[in-house]
Parts: structure tokens; C-alpha cells; sequence
């Protein structure tokens, strides 16, 4: 184990994208072994290696959005990449603010941590497309410019 992965972090290992004992995000060859894995693990059908896999990562996701105790509005934004599930929290008299969780994470597991914009923003909580989580399943590039325009179409769903 080390500062990299967190055993308990059910996310990682729902997705099983990398043994917890090796894990060291600044190492060349761990950041080949999970590309591979990532190119490997994926089915024609998404990210998840199992049906099971699958739903006990939404059963988590489900409970993480329950833990955050706060009411939200669940809709989904259509993009040229597919349909996005995002998460509407917070004050709806506030600022709106587009939040994007971290790689590999899911709204309500990076919301848990920021839950003090609730209080002045109304947040609109994007599950990375191709990500754990509600979105589609589609992986998008990092070697290009899919992910800004993916950003660009949710942007544009509330301008």
C-alpha cells in the first residue's frame, strides 16, 4: 500500500485499473501498464469488465450521492460524445458553476469534499463521459481536443 491508492477507495477497485500494491502515478511504466489495462479491460459495450462490476460501482455510486444528505436534480445533457449525467446541487439562487470531478471518480465521491459551494453556487456536477459513473461509456482522448469539446457541448446546454 502506499500514498497512491487507498485500499478502501471502492472506486479503484471497482474498476480494477490497478494493483493497489504497484500504484505510483508518476511512474512511466505504471502509466503504460494502465493504458494497456484501460485498452484491454474494455468491452465493445464500455469501461466496466462485468455486468456485476457495473452494478455494485452504481449501488456505491448510489450511496455516495445518498451520503452527501443534500437535495439534487438528476438530468442528462446530450453531447456530440453522448449523453452525460450531471448532478444539480446547491443553491438555486446562486452562481451556477460547472464542476468536473478528477479522473476515475464519480460527482458525488468529489462533491463529498467540496460541499461548502453548496452553500453560494448552484452546481451542475458532470460525470466525466467514459468515466465511473451515469454517463455514457465512451472514452474520450486525452491526445487531442475531445474533452474540451465535450466540456464546450455542456457548456453550450446552459448558454
Amino acid at each position: 500500500m502506499n500514498k497512491y491508492c487507498n485500499e478502501s477507495d471502492g472506486l479503484r477497485r471497482m474498476v480494477s485499473l490497478c494493483s493497489c500494491s504497484a500504484w505510483d502515478p508518476t511512474d512511466s511504466s505504471t502509466q503504460l501498464k494502465i493504458k494497456n489495462s484501460l485498452i484491454r479491460g474494455m468491452s465493445m459495450s464500455g469501461i466496466y469488465k462485468t455486468e456485476e462490476g457495473q452494478q455494485r460501482l452504481m449501488e456505491l455510486y448510489d450511496r455516495q450521492l445518498e451520503s452527501l444528505n443534500v437535495e439534487y436534480r438528476e438530468q442528462f445533457v446530450d453531447t456530440r460524445f453522448g449523453k452525460t449525467h450531471v448532478l444539480e446541487v446547491g443553491n438555486p439562487e446562486g452562481q451556477p458553476l460547472l464542476y468536473f470531478h478528477g479522473g476515475n471518480s464519480t460527482a458525488p465521491y468529489s462533491l463529498k469534499q467540496n460541499l461548502y459551494l453548496l452553500k453560494n453556487y448552484r452546481v451542475f456536477a458532470a460525470d466525466t463521459i467514459g468515466h465511473p459513473g451515469k454517463s455514457d461509456q465512451r472514452v474520450l482522448s486525452s491526445d487531442n481536443l475531445e474533452y474540451g469539446e465535450w466540456a464546450s457541448d455542456l457548456i453550450d446546454a446552459w448558454v
